[in-house]
């Protein structure tokens, strides 16, 4: 039997990288590596570098550590020194979850700059970006919009998931039980009053009547003698 027919898959790479970086006032500081690491996304990508990003929280220091693993969002230049505004990172987080909620409504024409490449493999095509930037704009939409999601759950700390079921509403097993808590209280609330007077109107149960004996096995030649 042939097997199913399926398209090359689509992956996002980048090489990025950094030696060091600090804080210093409203910036992150710091060198480029000397030897670029190449960061990809696809369907056999075991890191959802977007979805990280999305998640992050904002904060200096939070910035650094993402900065520090991925490296910023401007174009890579070996051995040379960076400088990645906060404000300019969060306005960047901002956005890109403003086109992550317009779910199937996103359009977009996005031309490629200069050094983007298309590689065409034998089982594979594979878009080389810039930079961070691009690579996570483009990861956004490579996403099916019936896909993107936001977790139900308000105080969910990581609310921007990919469903894999296009019923899915959170995004997982606690927020699925935070889930399962709220529809209990909300029957206590309807409904706990009238059940607490259910228990009551049935009243204590029935006491002292008296209770039946073992019953006697009665032999046939007992019951002979009572004929």
């Amino acid at each position: 039997m042939a097997p199913a027919y399926s398209r090359n898959p689509l992956t996002i790479s980048l090489l990025t990288g950094v030696k060091d970086a600090q804080l210093e006032g409203d910036e992150i500081t710091g060198h480029w590596a000397d030897e670029l690491r190449p960061v990809g996304s696809g369907p056999s990508s075991k890191t959802a570098i977007l979805e990280q990003f999305l998640n992050w929280a904002s904060d200096p220091e939070s910035i650094l550590r993402f900065v520090v693993r991925y490296g910023p969002l401007s174009k890579p230049h070996v051995g040379k020194e960076f400088r990645q505004s906060l404000q300019k990172w969060r306005e960047r987080q901002f956005e890109l979850r403003g086109q992550w909620q317009m779910g199937a409504s996103l359009r977009a024409t996005v031309g490629l700059r200069e050094g983007e490449m298309l590689h065409v493999w034998p089982n594979k095509v594979e878009l080389g970006v810039s930079d961070l930037g691009r690579f996570l704009e483009f990861e956004i939409f490579s996403h099916p919009g019936v896909r993107r999601r936001v977790c139900e759950r308000p105080d969910c700390p990581n609310p921007y998931f990919i469903a894999t079921h296009l019923k899915t509403t959170l995004c997982s097993e606690v927020c699925k039980a935070w889930k399962q808590r709220q529809h209990q209280l909300k029957w206590w609330h309807e409904r706990g009053d009238k059940w607490r007077k259910s228990r009551k109107s049935r009243g204590p149960s029935k006491v002292g009547k008296k209770p039946r004996g073992p019953r006697r096995n009665v032999g046939r030649s007992q019951k002979r003698r009572q004929k």
